[in-house]
Parts: structure tokens; sequence; C-alpha cells
């Protein structure tokens, strides 16, 4: 779950943009001035930072300087977020490194989060967990450029899935149905959707129709992580230093 700062002062909009990034699957942090932003990097390196220019104290492009002049920070992604949309502001934002520039609004933000996953590279996993007494899929799924979107409602996958686009879809097909057959076979001949790769966690290694890979259930915890990012070609990330 990759970890995003969010920089904002204005407490609705602070809280409109923290849940929308949160549903999108990442760990938020919020800052209300660019002093205590620098005091939250300190403890816990964001793996992306969504920063307003209009802020109490020091403003938002001398944040992004600071942040710039320091070379263990220097290369965290920045997309500013802000009611200054004018064009001198969007070019020295982008000038002092920001990789873009979006005017503030609550229409705007289904737009910022695609912009922000792709300048990223960060992943989306679709997990569909039906049967209560699997292991949740997305518990297996943990990485900082991985965001999952879990569902447990068999009946809004499919339309589920065409709004969001994910680079993965896993299903569990242990209870199986024909409702479930039948939203694959809808995504499979749905143009949208129809690409997108498909694990299915399964109650045997038999062919399922519509998908591109089986996991048996028994093998899931086992197998799942690494058949999950090698189809999203995401390396696992280093082992934390022993202390």
């Amino acid at each position: 779950m990759p970890n995003l700062l969010l920089i904002e002062d204005n407490p609705h909009m602070q809280r409109v943009y923290r849940e929308r990034f949160a549903i999108d699957g990442y760990n938020v942090t919020t800052a209300d001035t660019g002093e205590h932003a620098l005091q939250s990097i300190a403890l816990t390196r964001p793996d992306v930072i969504v920063l307003d220019i209009i802020l109490p104290g020091m403003s938002g492009f001398d944040f992004l300087k600071q942040l710039r002049a320091d070379p263990k920070l220097a290369e965290i992604p920045v997309f500013i977020l802000t009611a200054k949309s004018n064009f001198e502001d969007a070019q020295l934002g982008l000038s002092l490194g920001a990789k873009q520039f979006f005017s503030k609004s609550v229409s705007a933000l289904p737009r910022v989060v695609i912009e922000i996953r792709r300048g990223c590279g960060f992943k989306a996993v679709a997990p569909i967990n039906f049967n209560p007494d699997l292991k949740p899929i997305d518990s297996l799924l943990f990485h900082n450029h991985l965001l999952c979107w879990p569902n447990s409602i068999i009946t809004q996958a499919a339309s589920f899935m065409e709004r969001r686009i994910p680079d993965l879809m896993i299903f569990d097909t242990t209870h199986t149905s024909p409702v479930l057959f039948g939203v694959l076979q809808c995504l499979k001949t749905n143009p949208v959707t129809n690409k997108i790769p498909v694990i299915a966690i399964a109650n045997s290694i038999q062919p399922v129709p519509g998908v591109d890979r089986v996991i048996p259930a028994d093998r899931m915890e086992a197998d799942l992580r690494s058949v999950a990012f090698e189809m999203l070609n995401l390396t696992e990330p280093p082992a934390a230093p022993k202390a």
C-alpha cells in the first residue's frame, strides 16, 4: 500500500481528498502546514505527496524548495493540487520539480487520482472475495507500489471493474455460481475490460473459463503473491534491515 502525504489546510477539502485517496488504496497521512509536513516526512517517508500551495506560514512553493534541496527526499513525486491555478503558478511549480499541477475542485478529483497513479507507476489490483472462509486476498498483496481495491459483492463486480480499470483482477471461485461465471464472461466480452488479466482462486487446478492463471485455494498463501507480482511486473520490496 503506497504511503500518500496530503498537505492541505482546508478541513473540508482535506477530508474529501483523504477519503478518496484512502478508497483508492493509499495509506493517507495529512498535514495542514508545510512545517508539519516536513516533520511527518522525517517520521514516515511517503511514496507520493499531494501539495496545496496556499498554506499558513510556509507556502507550498517554499516547501517544495526545501524538499528538493534534501538529497534523501528529492525523488519523492509531488503533485500540486491548489486553487492558485494561473499559468505562472503552474510553471513555477513544475520548475521546482512537481510532476503535475492541478486546479483544486471536487469534480476534478477522479482525474487527479488517475494521473497520480499513472505518474507514479502504481499498479492496481481488484481482489474479489466471495468465500468468508477464505483468507482476504488483499492481505497477501502488500506492496508500496500496489493499490488494492477489494470487493465482495458479486453483482457489482462488472460495473466496478469497468469504472476503475485495474491492472489485475483476482476472483475467488471456490464458491462457484452461474452469477460468478456470468460476471467473468461479461468482463471478457466487454472491450473496456477484456484485456485485464484474471487470476482465479479455485478448489482445483482445472482451467476456469475467462481466466489467465488458476491458483488452488490451498496454495493461495504460498503462491498468489509471486504470481500476481509477476503478472504486474512488480518486484518484491527489499527486506527491512535487521535491528
